[in-house]
């Protein structure tokens, strides 16, 4: 009896060993990563409306694409989509715009269907036929609707 308790009790301290060290290595990433961001250095007297991959790895660096390598292998760390999160990571950390999520901005004024292709690129919408055959059946749902709710009206002719 004294036995199995002694088991539970290392089973409890064994775990909570766990957490703390899991604790610990997630403050280490968030530390490198702030660092990382905060080192950032943007020119800010020039934009591009260019949607290159360099333009998006300008702002994504080594522990966050480790980390997003870590976290989706067969993406890889240079993936479009890993440097697309790794932006909105920057983004959200400097409390400012990365130069692509302003040349996606610049974009989705100037080209809508070349930007949802781009977007779809980076796994974040659906393709651009997908969305005009989503257009396509909105639009029929909605004439059918109209047509079941508009009375019929009969014009008796004497």
């Amino acid at each position: 009896m004294f036995h199995d308790y002694a088991k539970a009790t290392l089973k409890v301290t064994k775990d909570d060993d766990e957490e703390d060290n899991i604790d610990a290595a997630r403050n280490v990433i968030v530390k490198a990563i702030k660092a990382e961001v905060v080192a950032i250095e943007y020119e800010r007297n020039t934009y591009t409306r260019n949607i290159f991959m360099s333009v998006a790895a300008e702002s994504v660096f080594g522990t966050t694409q480790l980390l997003l390598q870590k976290l989706s292998p067969s993406h890889g760390a240079e993936s479009l989509t890993s440097l697309l999160i790794g932006n909105i990571v920057t983004s959200v950390l400097r409390n400012q715009a990365t130069p692509f999520q302003i040349a996606l901005g610049v974009n989705v004024l100037i080209n809508r269907k070349k930007i949802i292709k781009h977007i779809f690129d980076y796994n974040m919408t659906c393709s651009y036929d997908e969305l005009r055959r989503y257009k396509k059946s909105s639009a029929v749902a909605r004439y059918t609707k109209l047509r079941r709710d508009i009375p019929c009206v009969c014009i008796l002719f004497v």
